[in-house]
């Protein structure tokens, strides 16, 4: 399993903590997976998951899992440091910028489908077997293939983060949210009507083919 990008993050925050110990004033913010923009469907392209859903897209299937995705829109994110950078009493607190409730995989396959891009579901296994006929490829997929195919200390392929995100403890956000609230930044909420908007941006800009108008629902 591939946990450096918790560990690191753990890392960051543990010397962010030393530094305010030290009398240097610190405020921390966890976000989770930070994805486009809500309304302009605007979105890094180089970032992982947006390679993993047009990679999805291009392969035309997805891995069968049961696990569940904590992600974010980017505005929501800077909206809320902004928001909170500005209230004094902010200052030495964690915030935790989570979603209202995590995505399962499969809503994202629903999503895909009514929006024109017929995928499919298979096994991790059947999926995974697919990726070594990617390498120097330009498919979306080919930058990470270490990331799926590396092999863990028990000979068996690695499982990036994102399709761990079940496994781990779940953040309590309430006491964020509340805060937030009162500073008129709402939590958004990660549903079909976003996603139309990430993969509309995506197909303008070239980044997805053009959907299926037969399949959309």
């Amino acid at each position: 399993m591939c946990w450096g990008y918790s560990q690191s993050k753990w890392v960051a925050e543990r010397l962010v903590a030393a530094a305010g110990e030290r009398g240097l004033p610190v405020t921390i913010h966890r976000a989770p997976f930070i994805t486009g923009h809500a309304q302009t469907g605007a979105w890094n392209t180089d970032d992982f998951i947006c390679h993993l859903v047009r990679g999805i897209v291009a392969l035309g299937a997805m891995p069968d899992l049961s696990s569940s995705m904590d992600i974010v829109p980017v505005d929501y994110v800077a909206r809320a440091i902004i928001r909170l950078a500005q209230r004094p009493e902010a200052a030495g607190r964690r915030f935790h910028l989570c979603a209202r409730a995590e995505v399962p995989w499969s809503a994202l396959a629903e999503w895909l489908v009514a929006n024109g891009y017929p995928v499919r579901s298979e096994p991790y296994g059947a999926w995974l077997a697919r990726l070594p006929g990617l390498r120097g490829s330009n498919h979306p997929l080919a930058p990470f293939l270490p990331l799926f195919l590396e092999k863990s200390g028990a000979d068996r392929p690695t499982v990036p983060e994102v399709f761990l995100q079940s496994v781990h403890a779940r953040i309590d956000g309430t006491a964020t949210a509340r805060m937030l609230a009162a500073l008129h930044v709402a939590t958004p909420a990660i549903d079909g009507t976003l996603w139309a908007n990430y993969l509309a941006a995506l197909a303008a800009a070239r980044m997805l083919p053009k959907p299926d108008s037969a399949t959309v629902q």
